[in-house]
């Protein structure tokens, strides 16, 4: 092989294997959309976001992170999408010109006529992203994995102490595990009770598991919750959602 060859070569599986630059990665601030939908309605909400939103969100430079349908309760449909942003304010302005946008309005009253009620309700989770290992913002050509989103309530007082627990000794754990830190993020939201929220990745649903039990059964684990504990729980509850990627999503 000529070196001209060999050097593009390696430029081109290093492209495909390095995160993306530093402009793509997470803006200071996000929200988490999670959708509870109408049974049976699922496709239809996809077909709405795939074919009309997110074509509408790019017109108004608003920026989708990953979109997302759970997979172990198909019966009980879920969508949530992840938006970034240089601030809440800077959101909030893009958004308000989206919903007035005569084609968005269209396009809901033709998929309303078309579909029905599609989402049963809406919730809207202001976050921050926290300074923690995690990646930047993988490309799209990465294989397909299964997302665990979790949502913790913090007792209150005990955010700073449960972020730096992470950051010393849990993400490390993770990773040496086999599971990939997505992301963390904190309530930004002060109208909320105080929320962590973090998304890890694996291969599989099962892959998530087994992974999830080595580290719980590894002795640094028990090491490394021990001083937090002291103090009492530091979370009051915890929600679990398997995730996978949708289609469309420019994270996968």
């Amino acid at each position: 092989m000529r070196p001209t060859s060999l050097f593009a070569l390696l430029f081109t599986l290093f492209t495909f294997i390095t995160p993306l630059s530093a402009a793509d990665s997470p803006a200071p601030y996000s929200e988490f959309r999670l959708y509870q939908v109408v049974p049976g309605k699922l496709e239809a909400v996809l077909e709405r976001f795939r074919d009309k939103i997110e074509p509408l969100y790019k017109k108004h430079q608003i920026r989708a992170l990953g979109y997302w349908t759970n997979v172990l309760t198909p019966e009980k449909p879920i969508f949530l999408y992840l938006l970034s942003d240089s601030s809440q304010e800077s959101l909030a302005s893009k958004m308000k010109a989206f919903a007035e946008d005569p084609e968005f309005k269209k396009a809901y009253a033709e998929s309303t006529q078309k579909h029905g009620p599609t989402v049963e309700k809406i919730e809207t989770f202001k976050v921050n992203p926290l300074d923690l290992p995690a990646e930047a913002a993988p490309n799209s050509i990465q294989m397909s994995r299964t997302f665990e989103f979790r949502h913790y309530i913090v007792t209150p007082g005990r955010m700073n102490d449960y972020i730096q627990n992470y950051k010393e000794h849990r993400t490390a754990l993770f990773s040496k595990h086999g599971l990939s830190n997505y992301g963390y993020w904190q309530s930004a939201d002060p109208g909320q009770p105080d929320s962590f929220f973090m998304m890890l990745t694996h291969t599989s649903v099962d892959a998530i598991n087994k992974a999830k039990a080595a580290y719980h059964a590894d002795p640094a684990w028990n090491e490394a919750v021990k001083p937090l504990d002291k103090a009492g729980p530091p979370t009051k509850s915890v929600v679990s959602i398997m995730l996978k990627a949708v289609d469309f999503s420019p994270v996968k």
